[in-house]
């Protein structure tokens, strides 16, 4: 081994140094990001009046703000026109239409049966866990295995299978998926009183300000838009709604070749009255939870609330 002038030695024990101080300068910022996502997220759960306020300023944007920011969200190039409803209208053949349909979406995660040939979109808050237990129950589906990301299936697939999903009337599931998020939230931390638990309109202003609470609240054209390994959109073959749920999947059975089970429905979902006591709740409310929902209401097929309808001076 050759001898080295100790100026040599000296230079590698500096640059020994530099790289130490460089990993640590980036476990140091490692700490801070996660220091920072942990403060987001506290801002997302945080009620107090100050956050309320600054998420409330947000609902004074007119009609067309609100519009360019739910249809960015959606990375909708399309919809150019002022008025929301228009603008959904614009964009659902986008959406739904695989003859029409823009390419860009997202990849998803698909739950599917090559024995039965069906790929099942789920929606957060639309009976997915029950079309889960009927799916395993009725054709032995190990769900376990079956999930599975679209862009690792053979695009072709998507051509061949039934491909199905359910969605919910926004309104109750827009209710539900704040329930949740509140007893989430409470398992976090047992000592929150019902005071410091967010409110109803204080999960929509910050639902309206642009922070993300949870995939619940989530769109649900946002959950089914999925995009195949080739950069197509993934068809839909059947869109299922949850308050005719028991008629719908029955549908879905028979389109498989099976013969319909019965079913049960989710106990919080009552077709004959899912909007039951929303009367009570304020027309300020309801035209706003209109209003980031929307595409939802437009695109799959839900009649909005009077209040939101353009005779009532929504739009």
């Amino acid at each position: 081994m050759p001898a080295y002038p100790l100026r040599w030695w000296l230079a590698l024990a500096a640059a020994v140094i530099q790289s130490a101080l460089c990993v640590a300068l980036l476990l140091k910022l490692l700490n801070e990001s996660q220091e920072l996502f942990a403060g987001l997220q506290v801002y997302a759960d945080v009620t107090d009046k100050n956050v309320a306020q600054r998420a409330l300023a947000f609902t004074t944007q007119s009609v067309e703000q609100q519009s360019q920011r739910v249809l960015k969200a959606m990375q909708s190039d399309q919809c150019y026109d002022k008025q929301l409803r228009r603008a959904c209208k614009a964009y659902c053949p986008a959406g739904l239409d695989p003859a029409t349909r823009r390419p860009g979406g997202r990849f998803l995660n698909v739950i599917v049966s090559h024995e039965h040939k069906l790929i099942y979109l789920e929606v957060h808050k639309a009976a997915s866990t029950t079309v889960r237990l009927l799916l395993k129950r009725a054709l032995g589906i190990d769900l376990d295995t079956a999930m599975i990301k679209s862009n690792r299936l053979d695009p072709s697939v998507f051509d061949r299978y039934f491909i199905f999903t359910f969605v919910r009337d926004p309104l109750p599931r827009f209710t539900s998926s704040h329930d949740e998020y509140k007893q989430q939230r409470r398992k976090r931390n047992a000592s929150l009183t019902v005071n410091e638990l967010a409110s109803l309109t204080q999960s929509l202003a910050l639902l309206e300000a642009g922070v993300r609470l949870n995939n619940h609240f989530a769109t649900q054209i946002s959950e089914i838009e999925g995009t195949r390994s080739d950069g197509r959109p993934i068809p839909i073959t059947f869109i299922g709604h949850v308050e005719s749920f028991d008629r719908d999947f029955a549908y879905v059975m028979t389109k498989l070749g099976r013969k319909p089970i019965s079913q049960i429905l989710p106990a919080n979902v009552k077709p004959a009255s899912h909007r039951t006591g929303w009367e009570a709740v304020s027309n300020d409310l309801q035209k706003r939870v209109c209003r980031v929902y929307m595409l939802d209401f437009v695109c799959l097929g839900f009649s909005l609330p009077p209040v939101c309808d353009e005779k009532d001076g929504m739009m």
